[in-house]
């Protein structure tokens, strides 16, 4: 009866670790989700950002346009200058801010699997521990009686 008692107390601890286990690793996959969703909340703000930009530059081509019909070539040219600096200034910006979302998104990626790893070993040790803990006090019984 004592053995069998002993054995439901190993097989409820077995138990109990592996649920802890398994609640680790869906935090761990809740807090990837939430990350994954601010970077998709992100991507679409950028997108909606690129919008707007795209809408201005059409209105200041349209604008262009505009001043070209009055005849004025010398302010339609310089807003033409413009309105390309412009961009070209808001890809460089845009270019430069994909290359920090990228290397962050990149960094982040090399913490979260460095932090599961950890946790992982960690967990292996303990279970380890456990074990010989286990045998010990199994040996140590296995003495006494």
């Amino acid at each position: 009866r004592q053995e069998e008692l002993k054995r439901e107390y190993e097989q409820m601890k077995i138990r109990e670790e592996e649920r802890q286990k398994r609640e680790a690793e869906d935090r761990q996959n809740r807090e990837v989700e939430e990350r994954q969703r601010r970077e998709d909340e992100d991507e679409r703000r950028k997108r909606e950002e690129e919008e707007q930009q795209r809408i201005l530059f059409e209105h200041k081509r349209r604008e262009a346009l505009r001043l070209l019909e009055d005849q004025d070539r010398r302010r339609f040219l310089e807003a033409e200058r413009l309105a390309a600096q412009e961009r070209m200034q808001k890809d460089e910006e845009e270019r430069v801010e994909e290359a920090k979302r990228i290397a962050h998104a990149s960094l982040q990626r090399q913490k979260d699997e460095e932090n599961l790893r950890i946790a992982l070993e960690e967990e292996s040790k303990r279970l380890k521990e456990q074990e010989e803990l286990r045998r010990q006090e199994e040996e140590e019984e296995i003495r006494q009686s």
